[in-house]
């Protein structure tokens, strides 16, 4: 199950118990000749972008093929295609799906039969209980390579969209976002109490016990308090480690970014973000995150976690490679970079694909500036580098493309169309500068407010009861979200309450976080 994809970052998910179960099974039914296979096991496997080998090898090997999904998964707030609850049939959060697989002693072409139950438990033990696999109403589908996938698909722009450049080839050097395993501890959203938690650390008088009891620090196989702390005795290096951090859509925290105290600092591509730049944050496999549209999408300026969307995932693309400090060495080998550096900006070069700014050059009959640098230049005869960010930022956000694409969305990192109309691309080039400057918080616009918050008070957001919660007053215009029973803010629009990137809902998460 794992040759078809040992080139994946993460395979991982492939050593789970229940795959293992199976491939137990299909070895059994592989050395008899003939058989039934008959499992209810998690449901991940019938659409997931890892497991497309896993599901080749089952259609190369079995006659008939039967699923039964029962949904229910609440990791990723599973609801019916109405948006009505959907129930898990065990009290269990992951997904299942009941799998029959079945082999002749004579070989035929291989079928897929797959039945979705939705809806309360009740409901689909009711199902279970007075049908059969042959009373079943059942859907035959057909797996398509590359991926198999053993769910309906809708796949009729597949050819149009597969002809687009995948990000992750136009923007070639790119990493997860920082793993600390210890964001209570190195994260924060003042910098005053990083500051003191760095003086503790590096106090030699404080103990590693009283720390530990404290600050809930645990050792694990690859991390040890005592050892964390002989690389962090210097204090006043230590302070100059702590720095902006995106924590979240919208939540802009501190963090010590010091690798003896961080899990993964991903710092090879991290430091990037601790220069002049910005990056787009996409995502890959977009089912995780169940929501009407695609909207693993943001971008930022600064150091990234890596679970900036819910549930992880989220992969950060900078659209500028900088020398390494004090190496003169690129994340990328300068030799590889067609262009040559900038002078004028600590010897930055475009983290570009070649072949795709070319494409861009030929179309629209533009010439490319490696060294445009900004965001305000007006596009004459040539482009930059934050140009082509910026279209491809407001493609993303198109509400066409992600209507039009939005299976293919849900399988890998989103591709680019191109345009061959200068006067569009240069249209779009201008909304995604907007989008970017109010997403990095930088717009002017940011100082209309559109909102009011009137009644004095502690500014707590209530732990009980609920806290923060939308309302719409009777003649009001826009609604109010509430943190306390007498402290709101009014004239928020519904759409702006529930508008969400990557499966948070951004004004909710921002204001449970902060509960006191």
């Amino acid at each position: 199950y794992k040759e078809a994809v040992r080139d994946e970052r993460n395979i991982q998910p492939l050593s789970d118990d229940y795959i293992k179960f199976i491939r137990f099974a299909h070895d059994r039914i592989e050395r008899t000749g003939s058989g039934i296979i008959a499992m209810i096991t998690n449901h991940i496997y019938l659409n997931g972008l890892i497991h497309r080998g896993m599901r080749e090898e089952l259609l190369n090997s079995f006659d008939e093929i039967f699923i039964v999904n029962l949904h229910g998964n609440s990791i990723v707030k599973e609801t019916t295609p109405g948006g009505q609850i959907d129930e898990n049939v065990f009290d269990i959060r992951q997904g299942v799906s009941i799998l029959f697989l079945i082999k002749r002693s004579i070989s035929h072409n291989t079928v897929v039969f797959y039945k979705d139950l939705w809806g309360l438990r009740a409901g689909k033990y009711s199902t279970l209980i007075n049908n059969d696999i042959c009373s079943l109403k059942w859907e035959e589908i057909y797996p398509q390579p590359p991926y198999y996938f053993f769910v309906p698909k809708e796949f009729n722009y597949f050819e149009e969209y597969n002809k687009h450049k995948n990000l992750s080839d136009i923007i070639p050097s790119s990493s997860s976002g920082v793993k600390t395993h210890r964001d209570h501890f190195v994260i924060d959203i003042n910098k005053a109490t990083l500051i003191e938690r760095a003086k503790i650390i590096t106090d030699h008088m404080i103990s590693d016990n009283y720390i530990r009891e404290n600050y809930r620090l645990t050792d694990t196989g690859s991390w040890n308090l005592n050892r964390a702390r002989d690389q962090c005795r210097n204090l006043p290096i230590l302070l100059k480690k702590i720095k902006k951090y995106e924590y979240r859509p919208f939540d802009k925290r501190e963090i010590i970014y010091e690798d003896a105290l961080i899990e993964r600092s991903r710092r090879e591509l991290m430091q990037l973000m601790l220069r002049d730049n910005v990056a787009i944050i996409t995502g890959r496999a977009g089912h995780v995150v169940q929501s009407d549209i695609w909207n693993l999408l943001f971008c930022s300026s600064l150091l990234t976690d890596t679970n900036i969307f819910y549930r992880g995932g989220g992969i950060v693309f900078p659209i500028y490679l900088y020398p390494e400090e004090g190496s003169g060495k690129l994340f990328t080998s300068t030799s590889t970079s067609p262009w040559p550096p900038d002078p004028d900006n600590e010897n930055r070069v475009p983290n570009l694909n070649l072949g795709f700014v070319s494409e861009i050059e030929t179309k629209l009959d533009l010439t490319f500036d490696p060294h445009l640098a900004g965001r305000e230049h007006k596009i004459e005869s040539t482009f930059g580098p934050e140009d082509i960010l910026a279209y491809i930022y407001a493609v993303f956000h198109s509400p066409t493309y992600r209507q039009r694409y939005a299976e293919f969305l849900k399988i890998d990192f989103p591709r680019v169309p191109l345009t061959s109309d200068a006067d569009l691309f240069r249209e779009l080039v201008d909304k995604g500068r907007q989008l970017i400057a109010l997403h990095l918080m930088e717009s002017p616009k940011l100082q209309n407010r559109i909102t009011h918050y009137p009644i004095p008070g502690d500014n707590t957001v209530a732990p009980r009861g609920g806290y923060p919660k939308y309302t719409t007053p009777e003649g009001k215009q826009g609604g109010r979200v509430f943190i306390n029973r007498q402290q709101y803010f009014e004239g928020v629009p519904p759409e702006v309450w529930v508008f969400e990137i990557g499966g948070y809902q951004v004004l909710h998460k921002w204001l449970k976080d902060r509960r006191g």
